[in-house]
């Protein structure tokens, strides 16, 4: 079974109430106003054993202001990967970096 949830295309607010055995957040972290509340509802809705996977670019360590991800004006927060170390503390997960732009906590 497989659910969605959108703030502004698919809002199911009953959809947080459920734990999930995996989220899925693909293209959506850059758009979070306040990112540490964002992870940390996703966070309380995923079951103890349960999978998160994220794709999101990482913000490159030289160059920002040439990189075009940033210059779309609905990407309002960047991440690398020693937050998502962070993040994986933080929240007792593993922390797996795929595919150069999915990370999956598990």
């Amino acid at each position: 079974f497989c659910s969605s949830f959108d703030p502004l295309f698919c809002l199911d607010e009953k959809l947080l109430d459920k734990k999930y055995d995996f989220i899925t957040c693909s293209e959506a972290a850059e758009h979070f106003y306040d990112p540490f509340q964002e992870f940390n509802l996703l966070f309380s809705i995923l079951k103890p054993e349960g999978k998160m996977a994220i794709r999101t670019k990482f913000a490159p360590s030289l160059g920002f202001e040439d990189w075009w991800y940033q210059r779309d004006p609905t990407h309002v927060v960047f991440y690398s990967e020693k937050c998502f170390h962070y993040l994986a503390k933080k929240f007792q997960k593993k922390i797996e970096f795929v595919e150069g732009d999915i990370s999956i906590f598990h």
